[in-house]
């Protein structure tokens, strides 16, 4: 059974204002507590539009990513936290599909055993720096890309690719490696951390 909406409010406001120790152990507990909803969403929406499974991963970090960045200050408990968590990974889902929609589906090799190490690994403390160091480690470009469009919710990929100085079509293809080049950090360095704790 998952948290109350009194206990995640909770954990809300301890990883707005704990130590960073606190924040981190908070944010964990609460991604553990949303992540089969928010999964059950994404692969009913991926599955809806036709969009294989493989990209629910994505869409989950995406979301991740998202909730830690900017969701946790935006937060004004109109709901619970897990609703509020869970539109933000459909959402997530909506992008993939529509990025899929304009490009053919790339192939990745299965990783059935490394991606269930990966998946349990993503709701402990480890997270926050995992995701800290890709983003850091992404070229300006598509850091700039990724703060536009998921950060700053500049809107559109026109309005974003406007600031940028470019054509839409030209910062839609940044934005796509963008995350294509965020999963694959974030994938690298779970199964490393999967590795380390076995």
């Amino acid at each position: 059974m998952g948290l109350s909406r009194e206990e995640q409010l909770q954990l809300v406001e301890r990883a707005r204002r704990g130590d960073e120790r606190q924040r981190e152990r908070a944010l964990a507990a609460l991604l553990e507590d949303f992540r089969g909803a928010a999964m059950a969403v994404i692969h009913r929406a991926l599955a809806a539009a036709g969009v294989g499974r493989e990209h629910a991963e994505e869409a989950w970090l995406q979301a991740a990513f998202k909730f830690y960045s900017v969701g946790l200050e935006r937060f004004a408990g109109r709901a619970a936290p897990r609703s509020y968590f869970v539109r933000m990974a459909l959402n997530s889902a909506i992008d993939i599909v529509r990025a899929q929609s304009r490009q053919a589906p790339l192939d990745e090799p299965a990783q059935p055993d490394s991606r269930r190490s990966a998946e349990a690994l993503l709701a402990r403390e480890q997270l926050l720096a995992a995701l800290r160091r890709c983003v850091a480690a992404l070229p300006p470009d598509y850091q700039r890309a990724v703060t536009r469009y998921y950060l700053e919710e500049r809107g559109t990929c026109e309005a974003c690719a406007a600031e940028e100085g470019i054509a839409k079509l030209s910062f839609m293809k940044r934005l796509q490696r963008a995350r294509d080049k965020l999963a694959s950090c974030l994938r690298d360095k779970l199964h490393w951390l999967a590795e380390e704790h076995r």
